[in-house]
């Protein structure tokens, strides 16, 4: 009986341990690809406010970027500014989690 079971148990094993080092192997590749692809959203915003304001006369945008890992799209109204958009880039957070407020 338990030359059955033995194999069993260590082919369950060993699919855990490779699924496990498949994800940590995703994982190191998404960290790495983060920061560029926080930067294109960043420039995308940017470029899209621009190309919005551009061409209307009701909404005018702005992007800030007060420091590295965040990003405002202010709307224009008047002379003052309102926040409708904050973007946050948080290094802690598991790459695939977006989140916006």
């Amino acid at each position: 009986m338990y030359d059955r079971v033995i194999p069993l148990i260590s082919a369950r094993e060993q699919m855990a341990f490779q699924e496990s080092e498949r994800f940590n192997s995703e994982r190191e590749i998404l960290l790495r690809l983060a920061p560029d692809c926080w930067n294109e959203l960043k420039a995308t915003f940017r470029e899209e406010c621009a190309k919005l304001s551009a061409h209307s006369h009701v909404f005018k945008f702005e992007c800030d970027e007060p420091d590295d890992d965040t990003l405002f799209v202010n709307r224009i109204v008047g002379y003052g500014v309102i926040n409708d958009l904050t973007f946050s880039f948080d290094r802690a957070v598991p790459p695939h989690h977006v989140s916006h407020r």
